[in-house]
């Protein structure tokens, strides 16, 4: 897991799958690693790893929170840890029909898909 973090791309960190809509944060995170556009991991594998938190606080490398809901768990979780998202993505926020219990479509998936490529893609 800490040989990606030498990598340029940006870090991705998701909620804890307290909601429907983390697994969409969850699964959104693993698209962008597969397709080489993000790392993605969960706020528990960064809890889990000393090592990638000491590299994300000792360096300038960008990173995303994704939460599925408004408790903003990720983003949360990385403020008790000092570190500040680059940017900061709420899932309810793309929809009025989504709740903390709600879940996602794929059309849905792709539009916010497409609104993290392009906030990655303008930082370069």
């Amino acid at each position: 897991m800490n040989e990606h973090l030498t990598t340029s791309l940006p870090v991705i960190f998701t909620c804890l799958k307290n909601c429907e809509n983390a697994q969409f944060a969850n699964d959104l995170s693993k698209v962008m690693d597969i397709e080489g556009i993000a790392q993605g991991y969960t706020i528990i594998e960064l809890a889990q790893s000393d090592a990638m938190l000491s590299s994300l606080q000792c360096s300038s490398k960008q990173c995303m929170a994704i939460d599925g809901c408004q408790l903003q768990c990720a983003k949360n979780a990385l403020s008790q840890l000092n570190i500040c998202p680059t940017w900061h993505i709420v899932l309810t926020d793309f929809s009025d029909n989504l709740s903390h219990n709600s879940p996602f479509n794929y059309a849905q998936m792709a539009h916010v898909l497409k609104t993290i490529q392009t906030l990655l893609t303008s930082a370069n």
